[in-house]
């Protein structure tokens, strides 16, 4: 009986320092973009459907999923959602960028030198560091001011590390 007690006592306590690690190790950016997509491609199914091809092709593929083209709301690039799950999807929606945005600003220089990265065949010919910091990582300028030493750590380190490579 006592041997049984141990193997429980052993057992729960280990699923709940798993836990304690789970919650206290901070999840990288790659792990949380991860996360956001999951949950995303998770969230589509059977709510958005992509229409590519002929309009013939496209009649064909929403007579097969028994819609009309009233049904459908037209999301960009040939992906159309179904007009009754439209309001979820903008919460959906919703709910990731404020996801995204508090993760970004607790995480400012992991993510701005991420996307530094991610975006330095454009840096190089089309977009300045500001397009990089407003436009594509989602800061305002005002947050960007907030965390100025963690956005030009971010850059610098980027231009040294860049440069070092090439």
């Amino acid at each position: 009986m006592v041997l049984y007690m141990l193997v429980f006592i052993k057992y729960y306590y280990s699923i709940l320092l798993e836990y304690i690690i789970g919650v206290v190790r901070k999840m990288t950016y790659k792990e949380f973009k991860e996360k956001q997509s999951e949950e995303f491609n998770s969230f589509i199914k059977g709510k958005v459907i992509i229409l590519l091809g002929s309009e013939e092709e496209a009649l064909a593929k929403l007579e097969e999923e028994n819609l009309t083209t009233s049904d459908i709301v037209n999301l960009g690039a040939g992906t159309y959602i179904i007009k009754k799950y439209l309001p979820e999807y903008e919460a959906f929606n919703k709910q990731q960028d404020k996801e995204y945005h508090e993760y970004l600003l607790n995480n400012v220089y992991e993510v701005v030198n991420t996307e530094l990265w991610n975006y330095e065949t454009e840096i190089s010919l089309s977009y300045s560091y500001n397009d990089v910091i407003y436009n594509i990582v989602g800061l305002t300028k005002e947050e960007a001011e907030e965390h100025k030493e963690e956005v030009a750590k971010a850059i610098e380190d980027y231009k040294k590390d860049f440069h070092e490579l090439n």
